[in-house]
């Protein structure tokens, strides 16, 4: 399957498996390798796990839509201790990645010598297949870029992470527009709901950060929600009619969100 403007690095299969299954019995579950990057599995700075001490922890959490699916910041998906506690093993990086290659010393020549990665990088733990990075490039968020050809292949792979037991995190810059849009489809594909609800949804669960696709992102869930009608009708007019029927039109749905978003703009008082 090809990806339109993504770079996938690492299409997914099984997780990395140690090859010993844990104590339990038949049914137990192996564990995937621990990073040679990350602390032993209690090891804690002060009354904290490392990950909470770490300089790219912002304060914040990515937020739990699905119990297989996060949405986050850069940040988030830069802590690579957060992603291991939180047992993400894919990142979904929308227009934002973070797989920053290690610098490269130098010797005293002046010429680069071996590279060295940062602790906790990803560009290590996505080079060694502990987490696997889908890398979604040239979108950004200026009202300009379309997510609409890129939609069918990154709900089917974060849908063939959930079927190999992953978890996946979406991400943008700062998990409002972008990265939210993403997030938004799957759910609408996944429950089988319309935008509505799934936006609705997605916003309750995002806690603190108010998300807000941008208009040509918004418009790309409409022409993604009419999809999905076609898909479920399968050819069938009168099942066709009755499926967008469910759906909004363009101008109430982009005078609804003005209204629910109406109380933010005010200046104030």
């Amino acid at each position: 399957m090809s990806y339109p403007a993504s770079n996938s690095s690492g299409f997914l299969g099984q997780p990395p498996q140690n090859g010993a299954p844990e104590s339990g019995g038949a049914g137990a579950i192996a564990r995937r390798p621990r990073a040679s990057t990350l602390p032993p599995p209690l090891a804690t700075v002060g009354d904290h796990q490392l990950w909470f001490n770490d300089p790219r922890f912002d304060g914040s959490f990515p937020s739990r839509v699905l119990p297989f699916l996060y949405l986050g910041n850069l940040n988030h998906a830069a802590n690579v201790y957060m992603l291991h506690a939180l047992g993400i093993t894919h990142v979904v990086s929308v227009g934002e990645c973070a797989l920053v290659p290690p610098e490269h010393a130098h010797d005293g020549s002046g010429a680069a010598g071996l590279a060295t990665a940062k602790p906790g990088s990803l560009w290590i733990e996505e080079r060694e297949g502990r987490i696997k990075v889908l890398d979604i490039k040239g979108v950004c968020d200026d009202g300009i870029d379309s997510l609409e050809p890129q939609l069918t292949p990154i709900c089917a792979w974060i849908d063939e992470a959930r079927r190999a037991g992953g978890k996946v995190l979406v991400h943008c810059r700062v998990g409002v527009s972008r990265s939210a849009t993403v997030t938004i489809a799957y759910v609408m594909k996944h429950l089988d709901i319309p935008l509505v609800d799934a936006y609705l949804i997605v916003r309750s669960r995002r806690l603190s950060v108010l998300i807000q696709p941008n208009m040509r992102l918004l418009y790309n869930l409409l022409g993604w929600e009419v999809k999905l009608a076609q898909e479920r009708a399968g050819g069938d007019a009168v099942r066709l009619r009755a499926e967008l029927a469910r759906c909004l039109n363009w101008p109430y749905l982009a005078k609804e969100v003005h209204v629910l978003n109406e109380k933010y703009l005010r200046p104030p008082n």
